[in-house]
């Protein structure tokens, strides 16, 4: 894949296993806890196959944006919240319990790490934000990295931003969708922890309800979403269909550029 952002069109509350319903777009009364698929996102078929996860290693660690590797192959970034389950997800989808780094203490994702999967695609684990305890010039140059990094990397065709369900929307996560959507940038919201529910709160579908209504109220299209556990393992060979999909899609859009200059 050559440089150059290939960027995928943007724009009834049931039990938890129903993250795990089949791949469809939203009906009148919306399920939060069902994948949503935007109407104006139309994106290829792909086979079962292409989704199943038949080998993951650990590629590269990077501190600077000259330490990333070469682009090469699709990528998949995954960004949120400290403790929001980033590690445990990224585990989940590859089939692994150890190859992302699950720490007890919150913020310890410091570089940017790539995970080559069945070597043709990345799934990229991003450093968090929020509850890091490093300084605060630290967390800057965190955050500075991989913005650059969203911006810039030719190969990015997916940004997941997760966001824990078992808390009411949080500003900064509100805030990291805003400034990843005004800058038209591939994004699609993983909602994590579904399995849990705190006590006198709305529980996760309501959480889902109240960050979409967050997005509209500030002007905002709501991007595609899914409803996930890792705990529990609910939504994850969704989610990987979808991300097969966004793949297939970034390739079409690739040969379609090449035949557009070659005319």
């Amino acid at each position: 894949m050559s440089t150059g952002h290939l960027k995928g069109a943007q724009s009834a509350m049931e039990q938890p296993n129903a993250a795990d319903a089949p791949l469809a777009a939203p009906a009148a009364a919306l399920n939060p806890l069902q994948p949503y698929i935007p109407p104006g996102l139309i994106l290829p078929k792909v086979p079962g196959s292409s989704s199943t996860v038949r080998s993951a290693e650990f590629a590269a660690g990077a501190y600077s944006g000259a330490q990333l590797p070469p682009e090469r192959w699709p990528e998949v970034a995954v960004v949120g919240r400290s403790n929001v389950g980033k590690s445990s997800l990224i585990n989940c989808l590859l089939g692994s319990s150890s190859l992302a780094k699950v720490s007890k203490h919150p913020g310890k994702t410091q570089s940017i790490n790539h995970y080559l999967v069945n070597r043709n695609w990345y799934l990229v684990d991003c450093p968090g934000y929020g509850y890091a305890k490093v300084s605060q010039a630290k967390r800057a140059d965190w955050h500075s990295m991989t913005q650059q990094y969203f911006m810039r990397r030719g190969t990015l065709v997916d940004i997941l931003l997760l966001v824990d369900a078992s808390l009411p929307p949080k500003e900064a996560d509100l805030a990291g969708a805003e400034w990843l959507l005004q800058r038209n940038l591939p994004l699609t919201l993983v909602f994590t922890k579904i399995d849990k529910a705190k006590q006198q709160q709305a529980g996760p579908a309501g959480n889902i309800l109240a960050f979409r209504a967050g997005l509209q109220a500030a002007g905002l299209a709501v991007p595609a979403h899914f409803a996930t556990s890792a705990a529990k393992k609910l939504g994850a060979q969704q989610l990987l269909q979808y991300l097969a999909q966004r793949r297939a899609h970034a390739a079409q859009q690739q040969q379609q550029l090449l035949q557009h200059s070659n005319s």
